[in-house]
């Protein structure tokens, strides 16, 4: 199948009438596609890009959009690694660290990578997810079913029995316990298996999508939002559907309900790249955290500063009840290598607010700390708290997440952990 992908970067521009790629993959960008885009972004309080005469410019939102017959893909990109392929892997990467799947799946989205997109990487992953679980066998629950019988089974449903009993004496209206794969959770997995079916254009994912049809026959189409996903509550028996559902919540509170009915296809996995790092940064730092029983790191901890405004640090690292560090996180690269005087002034708030003694603003890439530079108190001399500009290089030449790098910079701002010898006799 033909490879219907338009692939940019962060920033870039799509013009009407311009075409895309190379080869046998030249995509046309057309006005069907621009007004469908536009109408999707105006109905999302115009944040994924700014519409010019016939163009659509792109900012910080990165992932990919299905639109009618092509699907456009957003590409992160900072200094220090190159190439569509290794920021592909790399955007991957980012997602499942941020919506907790595991980073490495044996057998899972076999897709070269060089000739699809990211979506296709996880309609095919989301795919082979429930061809596991419908190969082990999909849970059954108990349910409560209402009906018509013959035989009294159940409990009466008395005030229907007593409407309908006037005419059919032989019936009983009942309410009955039954056992069966139809429930919310199967709902779930079955309303995004449709979505993937109506947006791949990957001959096998839908080949896999096609064969597991049977295992959903019996189970009603349920609306699906967001509290549906809040309500879901796993247990022994269906913990292992956690990274399945963690990817149909992303398909479907992604998928435009204009689609349903058929006018236009849209499908939109689109990230705030800014936010998208600093989340991963936050769980690589928990990972990294996890053996230092000392440490206790946060994010978005809310703090009143005046008069109903609230100051919310990225992320904060305690060691007891002491903060340690706060972290701001930024993706866009400092001009010249020196910190707007906004951020400075920020991080001279959290650590004021919060009693920390250092901060730090956290950039991407293999630059070289800047030293750490005092706050003057009051310019009586007194320096008892700091900022200092850091980079992170989380990804190597392939675009695979560097741990390692996250444990040094951990070790780096509050030392590595201490340990004690055991005491012999």
């Amino acid at each position: 199948m033909v490879n219907r992908t338009i692939t940019i970067y962060e920033h870039g521009r799509l013009q009407v009438g311009e075409t895309y790629g190379m080869g046998e993959n030249k995509v046309a960008f057309d006005d069907r596609h621009f007004d469908a885009l536009v109408k999707y972004n105006e109905r999302n309080d115009s944040r994924f890009f700014t519409v010019g005469h016939q163009r659509i410019k792109f900012g910080q939102y990165v992932g990919v959009i299905a639109v009618q017959d092509i699907t456009i893909e957003v590409l992160p990109k900072t200094d220090g690694m190159e190439g569509e392929l290794q920021w592909r892997v790399a955007l991957i990467n980012m997602l499942k660290v941020a919506h907790g799947l595991p980073l490495h799946e044996a057998g899972h989205a076999h897709l070269n990578l060089r000739n699809t997109s990211v979506l296709e990487h996880f309609l095919r992953l989301y795919t082979e997810e429930v061809q596991r679980l419908v190969h082990q066998g999909l849970v059954k629950r108990y349910r409560q079913r209402a009906g018509i019988s013959t035989a009294l089974k159940g409990r009466l449903d008395l005030p229907r029995h007593i409407r309908g009993s006037i005419v059919h004496k032989e019936r009983f209206h009942v309410i009955h316990q039954v056992y069966d794969t139809d429930h919310a959770l199967h709902s779930i997995l079955k309303k995004a298996l449709e979505v993937v079916e109506h947006v791949t254009r990957d001959t096998v994912t839908m080949g896999l999508v096609q064969d597991m049809q049977w295992a959903f026959e019996h189970v009603a189409d349920r609306r699906i939002t967001a509290q549906t996903f809040d309500r879901l509550r796993l247990d022994r028996k269906t913990t292992t559907f956690s990274d399945a559902l963690q990817l149909a919540k992303l398909i479907l509170l992604n998928y435009a309900p204009d689609v349903q009915s058929g006018r236009e296809h849209i499908l939109s996995l689109l990230f705030d790249m800014n936010k998208l790092f600093e989340v991963v940064v936050l769980k690589l730092l928990q990972r990294v955290a996890r053996q230092r029983a000392d440490l206790t790191i946060t994010g978005q901890n809310s703090r009143e500063f005046w008069n109903g405004q609230r100051i919310r640090p990225d992320i904060i690292i305690a060691e007891g009840e002491q903060i340690k560090c706060i972290i701001d996180t930024k993706w866009k690269l400092p001009k010249d290598d020196r910190p707007a005087d906004a951020d400075l002034k920020q991080m001279y708030v959290y650590n004021r607010q919060y009693g920390s003694a250092e901060s730090v603003l956290l950039y991407p890439g293999a630059k070289p700390d800047n030293d750490r530079v005092d706050f003057d108190e009051d310019h009586t001399g007194r320096k008892d708290h700091g900022c200092s500009v850091r980079f992170i290089e989380l990804f190597n030449g392939e675009g695979q997440i560097q741990l390692e790098r996250t444990k040094a910079l951990l070790a780096t701002l509050i030392g590595p952990a201490i340990v004690v010898p055991s005491q012999g006799n």
